[in-house]
């Protein structure tokens, strides 16, 4: 059954943020995602062809504002730089070095050593998409985080590697140029997923246990 699939996809869902193919992803498995995020009550859009300028463009100029804000590279570095048994963070084990990408990806190593290299993929077969909502209300972001795992998890199911963009809704003007790639409504996440280049599996990365992000009433 699809549960069943989609709970057996959970130990090998992680980020893949080296680059992707050239393979294209196949339309069933993008309609397959789509169809995983109505059924959670949000949408999912595919980014077209023509759109994938534009959120580059966007990405890289978001990418040039945290960099010099000084509260993002404080952010930044204690998110890497998390001590041993934190369960969060994101080790420099996980991060790619820096090359030429289709749409730029956030460097989570700065002028220090990233456990990755890019790999030998292009990105020019990865498939862009902008998950979204109707508003930006509590409930609405409830929802968009149950259509994020269902999506992912589904992605990863279908034999694809994914990573979320969240650097790109982070500055205002940026944002403002993903929302109008939408059809409507809020931007929750960006995602880019792909066909991996060689089978090695990323590094995990830490995890909270869930009694210390959960509460029951």
């Amino acid at each position: 059954t699809r549960r069943r699939a989609l709970g057996g996809a959970i130990p090998r869902r992680r980020t893949d943020r080296r680059a992707f193919g050239a393979t294209a992803v196949p339309d069933a498995t993008l309609a397959a995602l789509v169809a995983a995020a109505r059924a959670e009550g949000t949408g999912l859009h595919l980014v077209r062809p023509e759109q994938v300028p534009t959120l580059a463009v966007a990405t890289a100029q978001a990418a040039i504002v945290e960099r010099k804000d000084p509260a993002y590279r404080l952010a930044l570095a204690e998110w890497t730089g998390r001590p041993p048994g934190s369960g969060d963070g994101v080790p420099a084990s996980t991060a790619v070095r820096p090359a030429p990408r289709r749409v730029p990806v956030r460097d989570f190593a700065p002028g220090g050593p990233a456990g990755l290299e890019v790999g030998e993929g292009d990105d020019q077969g990865a498939a862009y998409a902008v998950l979204y909502g109707p508003d930006d209300t509590v409930s609405a972001w409830l929802r968009a985080g149950e259509a994020l795992s269902a999506v992912l998890l589904t992605a990863v199911a279908a034999g694809l590697a994914a990573a979320p963009m969240s650097d790109v809704l982070e500055v205002d003007e940026p944002r403002q140029v993903v929302r109008g790639l939408l059809p409507a409504g809020e931007p929750y996440l960006v995602l880019r997923f792909g066909v991996p280049v060689g089978r090695d599996a990323t590094p995990p990365t830490p995890r909270r246990r869930p009694d210390t992000v959960i509460r029951f009433t």
